[in-house]
């Protein structure tokens, strides 16, 4: 018999013993937790039967890519959102013990959970869908104190008593400054100026169309974003950038559960109990992971809360102003 490389005799071992070699190397596996790749039962290379992942004759993975993207699109379907065992035993951690699928995760310890990218991506679409239904305006129910009601100035007039006419003529002349930007200058001052008709109810249904779909297209900027802050603050933590990003992606998860709470009750205290909820779920999870001490950790938490909550805020609010213009 051919005498076998160690590489080859390792991988050998591991296709005998049924260990999923691809699951730890390939990134479609490790994130969807299936290598969607079709299988075969002798190795595309030297013909040596190839019952597992790996040929134990030359090494080369079990797979061959002749997959249609039909046959692909939905096996990416059915990984995402098949409800199995592993959602049972996710679900626990997930909610109350902050920070432990996160270490499972990096541990090496994934098969008894849901992979992170399944739970965001979960989470998200439901939240989302949530949203678009319910509008943007429900999500946080915070009351603001009566405003003093004053006189009409003398320069300024009163926006509600103005008629739609009036109410344009106001904006445009409010505008007029941006034609001197060009084309784009001219062409959001018009969009502006279409607005200025608009009554309340017509703007919280453009909101509440659009800028669901941008939020979670916005996400996938920003949650890349928290990854990096969280590799800057823990320099010198040893961990590379995708384990910081496994802890972004199950703290976002958790942020889509729990605001959806707020966004089905309209009501102030659940509002405020879900933000709560959040930020001592993020300083817990924190503290857990990364093992530092808890002077260490506030502080941390306080420059991870601070940074991030200002791109969140940005992030938001270009949103929202790209929905109403566009």
């Amino acid at each position: 018999m051919h005498p076998l490389s160690a590489m080859h005799l390792l991988r050998a071992q591991a296709a005998v013993n049924g260990y999923n070699h691809q699951s730890e190397s390939d990134p479609i596996a490790v994130v969807f937790g299936t290598s969607m790749l079709h299988k075969s039962d002798h190795c595309l290379n030297c013909g040596e039967p190839a019952p597992g992942q790996f040929c134990a004759q030359c090494g080369q993975k079990n797979t061959h890519y002749h997959v249609s993207f039909g046959e692909l699109l939905e096996e990416v379907v059915s990984e995402l959102f098949q409800l199995d065992s592993r959602i049972g035993r996710t679900v626990v951690p997930f909610l109350f013990q902050p920070g432990k699928l996160t270490r499972e995760f990096v541990a090496g310890r994934r098969i008894r959970f849901s992979s992170p990218l399944r739970l965001y991506l979960l989470s998200s679409f439901v939240y989302f869908l949530v949203l678009s239904l319910v509008g943007p305006s429900k999500l946080m129910v915070v009351s603001t104190p009566p405003t003093e009601t004053r006189g009409p100035s003398a320069s300024e007039p009163v926006w509600e008593n103005l008629s739609p006419a009036e109410r344009k003529q106001f904006v445009q002349r409010k505008t007029a400054g941006l034609s001197k930007y060009g084309r784009v200058g001219n062409e959001v001052k018009e969009k502006i100026d279409e607005l200025a008709a608009w009554d309340g109810e017509k703007i919280a249904q453009k909101l509440r169309g659009g800028i669901s779909g941008k939020m979670s297209k916005a996400m996938f900027f920003l949650l890349p974003l928290f990854a990096l802050l969280l590799k800057v603050l823990f320099v010198g933590s040893g961990r590379y950038y995708i384990e910081h990003l496994v802890f972004a992606l199950h703290f976002h998860s958790f942020c889509f559960v729990a605001l959806l709470v707020p966004a089905l009750v309209s009501r102030e205290q659940v509002g405020l109990i879900a933000m709560i909820w959040i930020l001592v779920y993020l300083l817990v999870a924190l503290r857990r992971v990364y093992g530092q001490s808890w002077p260490r950790s506030v502080a941390k938490y306080v420059a991870l809360v601070a940074s991030y909550g200002m791109l969140l805020g940005l992030g938001m609010l270009t949103m929202m102003i790209l929905t109403i213009l566009f």
